[in-house]
C-alpha cells in the first residue's frame, strides 16, 4: 500500500476492513489511479496553458505532453525499489491527457 498521500492513507483504512476487501476495484481505483489522474491532468492543463503563450506547434507540443505523462509512468518501472509501476496509472495519464487536450485553450 502506498503511503505518499493523505488520500492513500484514508482509503487504505477502508481497504483493510473485512467488510470491504481488497478485491473491491472501485476503492483501489480511488486509492491509486485518481491521485495520478489528478496529477497528470493538472500538469497537462498547465502545459497547454503555457503552450498558448508560445509559438510552438500544436501537434508537436501535444505529443511532447503525452510523452511526458506516459514516460513518467514508465520511468517508474526502471526503479522498482522506489516506485510502483501500474498499467492503471498509464491509462489514467492518457485519459488525463485526452481531457486536458479537449479543453486546452484554442489559439
Amino acid at each position: 500500500m502506498r503511503s505518499n498521500s493523505q488520500l492513500h492513507y484514508a482509503v487504505s483504512y477502508f481497504l483493510q476492513l473485512p467488510a470491504i476487501s481488497t478485491s473491491n476495484w472501485l476503492l483501489k481505483v480511488v486509492a491509486f489511479q485518481v491521485p495520478d489522474f489528478c496529477w497528470s491532468l493538472s500538469l497537462a492543463s498547465s502545459l497547454f496553458l503555457f503552450q498558448g503563450k508560445t509559438e510552438w506547434g500544436s501537434y508537436f507540443f501535444s505529443f511532447v505532453v503525452l510523452l511526458l505523462l506516459v514516460g513518467a509512468e514508465f520511468i517508474q518501472s526502471l526503479f522498482p525499489q522506489h516506485f510502483t509501476f501500474d498499467w492503471g496509472d498509464v491509462v489514467a495519464a492518457v485519459l488525463a491527457f485526452l481531457l486536458s487536450y479537449n479543453y486546452k485553450p484554442k489559439t
